[in-house]
């Protein structure tokens, strides 16, 4: 599973909305346990669930203040990064175990 841990508290740290910097989710698992991540398909689905974990850690961006939207843009953009290795090593460790069959 992924873990995505501090970043959002560290970009919201400096929010000028204290409310948002309080109320953050400090972490989310993203479970890809059930996905062939060999194929497209997969990793399409593992990329949609990442953005979701990442879009409840963040505040929401449901505001007219260029400020809170430059936060909410940050906080997306770190946290893709922050999960980036995460999702490429699950992926290319994937790419290496080869397709799973299940069995009866």
């Amino acid at each position: 599973m992924f873990r995505l841990i501090l970043p959002a508290m560290l970009v919201l740290a400096s929010s000028p909305f204290p409310a948002v910097a309080q109320g953050a989710q400090r972490d989310a698992h993203v479970a890809y346990r059930d996905l062939d991540l060999a194929t497209p398909a997969g990793v399409t689905e593992l990329d949609r669930r990442i953005k979701r974990a990442i879009k409840a850690m963040c505040p929401a961006d449901d505001s007219a203040e260029l400020a809170r939207k430059a936060i909410v843009k940050r906080c997306h953009r770190v946290l893709t990064a922050a999960v980036a290795g995460q999702r490429a090593q699950a992926i290319a460790s994937a790419a290496r175990s080869g397709p799973v069959v299940a069995a009866r």
